[in-house]
């Protein structure tokens, strides 16, 4: 028996060549098998054979690998091949229960151990006791870490006993020995298509060569560009004569068909060769888009010319042919030319994938925190309080996101409402979500369906439910997008277009969860709900993620174009270099720059460790990137394109691949400078080039300018014209807010157009406002002002019940004095820091209350240390505002705590009716009141922002400022302050009441604490108590007994009122008008405002 290496001249899987050989074979006894590298190559012999007739067609063409794990099923020793994902998963759990290892399960670290396995394991310098030989070690010059890796594969070895698996290279040593001894005749082997092969395949042919005839199949001819081919020739006969194993090497050359251009014969001859005398005739050319947003165009452009010269069969091969796909494909079916593809992507690297991962991620996740959850507790009122675990998992943004992918089949506004509410709610338990769920009306039936599925352990049934809809091949409705109207009726939106390559992914990637959950299953990894603990569905999802991403998801899309008469392949370029000899009449090659298409720098950890153990050499970078470009330049039999981009998406200049510039040097040419690139169109070299300059042309899929059907100025934004104002909804659609033909409005939303009309429309009408129940200072003020009204309201009632004043008495005639109802000493301080420490306690316990099922009345829970640090900080802030309060407001004592107007009877004012609460009343004796409004924010330009007056301007004199005096009204008007709330309520108060306001002012409860707003002159110093403002100051907030404003009946304080409400009444007017557009106060306006494409933001 012998080893036959033939090398032809002949190109193709199943050349003139190999046809002989195969008719030596079939001569030699047998059925013959033909060894080809994978499933393209297999499909085109048999294509081949088909053509040849009767001779060929007994013959048995597979791969290596196929053909070991047949007969190691038959006549192994009973074990199974293991597959990558088992691997990965094995060694995964080795290194999870690894208490001294070093290494950890990280995908590189997998990576590594599984190639070691997968190629070298019974090579490997492993004593008896699975640790690394000594001697050999020093010789190979292994590291600590090496040493590590190595005897963890011989863990990895035991283990695979264990579990009744065999690596497929420890197979390739035996199966002869097997198949000998069960007197299995072996047949005679061709093998064609092979450039390099590992160790093992090697060896495999020449045990077989052993005992039977294999005859090896090598296409030669440059010599530089197959110089692989000639390492393995040398390789094969080393070992073959090792093994004592008769080697043949001849030549079988075959007459030159007349199959391509000769331009391309000759550049196939020359190309590496050192040559620089080759005479371009036209069949190279090279395409240069300026830029990324040129490239698709430029591509399109000139295969839709091709295609009109005559070409009927082109590849386009590009480093990415998913994004080569999106790009070209609707551009060629728009100008009338079919296209298919050929994609293979990493499972994870999908959208899909990415969703389910972290779907089934989520849910075993929520699902182990629901077994420990604290149960509800029963207050003492018989209500419901929830009890809180661990809320790092929420929100739950990895179920929206999961949502939002076409394979959970649910509308965007579903998801977007779903998401509104858990965001919603900081009470939200893991239970709860998982009811919502497995409830289809809340989610839809196949995510109900496969959370029930997983739930169950049933990873890869989870995936098939999602499956269904693309199964069925059904139209599902449910995914389109649709909203809900003021009165509940659905109103469709838009159906989403059929996208085919989406539906295959999808498939794709749930084929794929449902093997790698077979694996699983088959390892010991599942989880049985009445068995197991919630952890173990944990760790059962969080070993799946790891074959997951070892997963290669095969798509293969088409889009037809009626009448086409060329068609277009989208390959990448690893593929496009394993397809046929002359299979195609053009192929460009795309992204040909120096960064995108590199050549590898050789540094590969595994190949350098197989060197130095003498396992296999180490593959020389350059030497497999010329092959690859020289297998792709063998592929079009007419043209052969070259595209690159001239600049980076950063507009940095791009300069050619080395392959391009190889090329260029066979016809002595380069293009890395201009003067270059015009050479190569003097040498007949076609460059064409296309700017991003037009880019309407250039992303238009037609290649056409847009049409343009009408003008439109674009104007400021919020500017609309007065016949389109009515259309401003006023009131809300979705509100009741008209009271006798006039709007009914708070104070804060008139604060909120006085900030910007559009920021109001944008808000207030719009919603456009964040859904997240937040632990910030909104939720936080609504928490402060609870407790100081219940502080207020109990210390109150302890000072009446002491006073023998009755709460009906007091309410008639509010300036009654009564003593300990204020704090105005140690001992009161004391008592009012004792009730709001119980306040602050009990109302934070009515945090967790909730009212019915889905009744979620407060938003204050903490959920983090950060959270808990804030509540701690927030405590002692009222503590301390109280003992600021009994230092101000001299002779004034609290009366009435969250005073609500117009709830029942609407107020009028400013032409419209108001509603509102008053945080706090001060009454005097004199019958005189305050209006104190609480605000807990920083006390850094507290007193500046809410003071009535702006600051005086100053001159400089000298190095000092001097304030200028005070210009007459006439020249300087009143200005409506940033805050208006005070002075709203003020003049509310009086009309209601009868009591004389002499201020509306607004309490800092953070921190240093602070008091602003505004105050009748000669009270500033009663309000401010002990803590006097300067002069400068008291300019900002004390109202002169002379100011007027616009008042002709009033002055002072009172004149301030009437001033504002009739500035506020013609603000209210453009509300009331339209008048949306967009005029920010300041830049403070703009902090919080969702409109960030605003031309008048300011930073």
């Amino acid at each position: 028996m012998a080893e036959h290496i033939i090398v032809t001249n002949a190109e193709g899987i199943a050349s003139e060549p190999v046809r002989r050989a195969l008719k030596e074979a079939q001569r030699a006894g047998g059925r013959p098998t033909l060894f080809v590298p994978g499933l393209p190559q297999q499909d085109e012999a048999q294509r081949v054979f088909a053509q040849e007739g009767p001779d060929f067609f007994g013959i048995d063409v597979t791969s290596m690998s196929s053909w070991l794990e047949e007969r190691w099923e038959a006549w192994g020793d009973g074990t199974h091949l293991v597959s990558p994902p088992e691997r990965t998963l094995i060694f995964q759990q080795l290194l999870s229960g690894g208490e001294t290892a070093s290494l950890t399960p990280n995908p590189g670290t997998l990576r590594v151990l599984g190639q070691l396995a997968r190629s070298a394991l019974p090579y490997l310098p492993l004593n008896s006791d699975g640790n690394v030989e000594g001697e050999q070690a020093k010789q190979a010059n292994l590291t600590s870490a090496e040493i590590e890796a190595i005897e963890w594969v011989a863990r990895y070895s035991k283990e695979l006993c264990t579990r009744n698996l065999t690596e497929g290279c420890v197979a390739a040593g035996t199966i002869i020995q097997r198949l000998l001894k069960a007197q299995v005749a072996l047949p005679a082997v061709v093998v064609s298509g092979f450039a390099t092969m590992r160790r093992p395949q090697r060896e495999l042919l020449v045990q077989l060569a052993q005992h039977s005839h294999v005859w090896i199949v090598f296409e030669t001819g440059n010599e530089v560009a197959t110089a692989q081919t000639a390492q393995l020739i040398e390789q094969l006969k080393q070992e073959a004569a090792a093994a004592d194993v008769v080697c043949e090497v001849q030549e079988d050359h075959c007459k030159p068909q007349a199959v391509r251009s000769t331009g391309l014969a000759a550049l196939k001859n020359a190309i590496f060769q050192g040559r620089n005398d080759l005479t371009a005739d036209g069949s190279v050319e090279l395409l240069y888009p300026a830029g990324s947003h040129a490239e698709a165009e430029l591509i399109t452009r000139r295969i839709e010319d091709l295609v009109k010269q005559g070409e009927r069969q082109i590849v386009v091969a590009a480093p990415s042919a998913e994004r080569a796909w999106r790009e070209l494909a609707p551009k060629l079916v728009a100008r009338g030319i079919s296209v298919e593809g050929s994609i293979s992507k990493n499972l994870l690297s999908c959208d899909a994938g990415r969703a389910f991962l972290e779907f089934a991620q989520k849910v075993a996740t929520l699902n182990q925190l629901a077994e420990s959850w604290p149960e509800p507790t029963q207050t003492k009122e018989g209500e419901t309080a929830i009890r809180l675990g661990d809320m790092s998992w929420w929100p739950p943004e990895e179920l929206i996101d999961f949502f939002e992918n076409d394979i959970a089949q649910m509308s965007v506004y579903r998801a977007q409402r779903l998401d509104k509410r858990w965001r919603g709610d900081r009470l939200l338990t893991p239970q709860e979500v998982l009811g919502t769920l497995q409830k289809q009306n809340s989610c839809s039936p196949i995510v109900a369906a496969a959370t029930r599925e997983l739930l169950k352990g049933h990873i890869g049934g989870a995936a098939m439910k999602l499956a269904e809809p693309y199964l069925n091949h059904t139209e599902n409705r449910a995914i389109d997008d649709y909203a809900i109207d003021a009165e509940g009726e659905q109103v469709n939106l838009h159906k989403r277009p059929h996208d085919p390559y989406a539906d295959a992914e999808a498939q794709g990637v749930l084929r794929g969860v449902v093997n790698a959950s077979t694996v699983l299953r088959s390892q010991g990894l599942r989880y049985d709900p009445k068995n197991d603990s919630a952890d173990k569905l944990c760790e059962v999802v969080e070993y799946l993620k790891q074959p997951l991403g070892e997963t290669t998801v095969s798509l293969h899309p088409a889009a037809e174009a009626g009448g086409s008469r060329g068609r277009v392949l989208i390959v990448s370029k690893s593929d496009a270099a394993t397809m046929e000899p002359a299979s195609a009449d053009v192929l460009i090659s795309c992204a040909e720059t120096s960064t995108e298409s590199a050549v590898d720098d050789g540094d590969d950890v595994v190949s350098s460790l197989f060197e130095r153990l003498n396992i296999d050499p180490a593959q020389d970078p350059m030497m497999s990137a010329r092959a690859r470009f020289y297998r792709m330049l063998c592929v079009p039999t007419h043209k052969f394109i070259c595209e690159r981009t001239q600049f980076d998406a950063d507009s940095k200049q791009c300069f050619p691949s080395v392959m391009v510039q190889e090329l260029l040097g066979a016809y002595g040419m380069s293009d890395e400078k201009p003067k270059q690139v015009k050479a190569c169109i003097d040498n007949h070299i076609p460059v064409t080039e296309l700017s991003e300059y037009d880019a309407a042309r250039n992303i238009s899929a037609e290649g056409k300018e847009s049409e343009v059907t009408s003008h439109e100025k674009i104007g400021p934004t919020g500017s609309i014209s007065k016949a389109s104002r009515p259309y401003i909804s006023f009131p809300s659609p979705t509100k009741v807010e008209l009271y006798h033909g006039k709007p009914v409005l708070s104070a804060s939303q008139i604060e909120s157009y006085l900030e910007c009309p559009y920021k109001w429309f944008s808000m207030r009408r719009l919603n456009l406002t964040n859904s997240d129940a937040e632990f910030g200072n909104m939720e936080m003020g609504t928490f402060v002002h609870r407790v100081l009204q219940v502080t207020g309201e109990r210390m109150l009632a302890q000072a009446l019940a002491g006073s023998g004043i009755s709460e009906e008495d007091l309410k008639r005639e509010p300036w009654t004095e009564v003593a300990g109802s204020r704090v105005s000493d140690p001992k009161s301080l004391e008592v009012a820091q004792r009730l709001l420490n119980e306040e602050f306690d009990e109302h934070l316990s009515h945090q967790y209350i909730v009212k019915g099922k889905n009744s979620r009345p407060q938003a204050f829970v903490p959920h983090t240390e950060e959270d808990q640090g804030k509540l701690m900080a927030l405590r002692q802030d009222l503590l301390s505002a109280l003992k600021y309060q009994g230092e101000l407001f001299d002779g004034f004592e609290p009366r009435f705590f969250e005073w609500n107007f117009g709830k029942e009877e609407p107020v009028e004012y400013a032409g419209v009716y108001m509603v509102g609460t008053i945080d706090r009343i001060d009454v005097n004796a004199h019958k005189q009141a305050l209006v104190i409004d609480y605000k807990h924010r920083s006390a850094n330009s507290f007193f500046s922002d809410y003071a009535v007056f702006p600051p005086k301007q100053t001159k400089k004199n000298g190095n000092k400022k001097a304030e200028l005096e005070p210009e007459g009204e006439e020249d300087r008007p009143f200005v409506l302050p940033k805050h208006i709330q005070t002075l709203a309520y003020a003049q509310i108060l009086c009309r209601l009441t009868g009591l004389k306001v002499c201020g509306g002012v607004y309490l800092c409860t953070r921190r240093d604490h602070g008091l602003s707003g505004a105050v009748s002159e000669h009270m500033a110093d009663i309000v401010y108590g002990d803590h006097q403002l300067s002069s400068r100051s008291l300019n900002r907030i004390a109202v002169p007994p002379d100011f007027i404003g616009t008042s002709s009946e009033e002055s002072g304080f009172n004149a301030l009122l009437d001033t504002t409400e009739d500035l506020i009444a013609e603000k209210i007017e453009e509300l009331l008008d339209g008048n949306i557009e967009a005029n920010p106060r300041d830049k403070d306006a703009c902090k919080f405002c969702p409109v960030l494409n605003c031309e008048k933001r300011q930073p």
